[in-house]
């Protein structure tokens, strides 16, 4: 598969059961990462906002995430790099902000996802490009000028499916007005065989 892609829905792949969804910590707001590196970005005239952007806080919480991992090699694969929980609230962290900034991802180049929460109902993922810069970025790049940046794709939501997201391609999340939580599954640089 070609890395020129930004998302792709994975129909295929099985829910989440509500046994693994019922251990979910739904009032938790972290403050901060308990795995991975949490990369702080401000905006630039984002859309009429200068500022802080909202943050992602990925997270290893039991009794989810020993459920998850076996969830996990049971029905989507045995060959990932980590997974987590991702919480990313509309308000508190960043008055005014509703979108996470432009940006690649750290410490990987592909993610599977799923959401739980949307983030309201005009959320949605964009993918960026920023001008007179390729598609492809190395990881960790941001770009919070609004400005500088082209969008080439989006999606709402996505609700009730897996989507594969290419975190090398600059991305954001938008329009968040309340809770987006989604599960995440991280491929450091290859996706297993069987998703493709």
């Amino acid at each position: 598969m070609s890395n020129q892609f930004t998302y792709k829905l994975l129909h295929y792949l099985p829910h989440p059961s509500q046994e693994l969804i019922d251990l979910i910590d739904f009032k938790l707001q972290p403050e901060q990462n308990n795995i991975s590196t949490m990369g702080k970005r401000e905006l630039i005239n984002w859309r009429g906002y200068t500022g802080p952007a909202l943050r992602n806080m990925r997270r290893v919480e039991e009794p989810f995430q020993s459920a998850f991992d076996a969830w996990i090699k049971e029905n989507i694969t045995t060959q990932y790099q980590n997974s987590s929980l991702m919480y990313c609230h509309g308000s508190g962290f960043a008055n005014g902000a509703t979108s996470t900034g432009a940006h690649a991802d750290f410490t990987r180049d592909y993610v599977l996802m799923y959401n739980v929460r949307h983030g309201g109902e005009d959320a949605e993922l964009a993918f960026w490009q920023e001008k007179g810069q390729e598609l492809i970025r190395e990881r960790a790049t941001q770009c919070g000028n609004y400005e500088a940046l082209e969008l080439v794709d989006s999606v709402k939501g996505p609700s009730n499916v897996w989507y594969l997201t290419n975190t090398r391609v600059l991305h954001s999340t938008e329009n968040v007005s309340e809770l987006r939580l989604n599960l995440q599954i991280s491929f450091d640089t290859d996706i297993p065989a069987e998703l493709l």
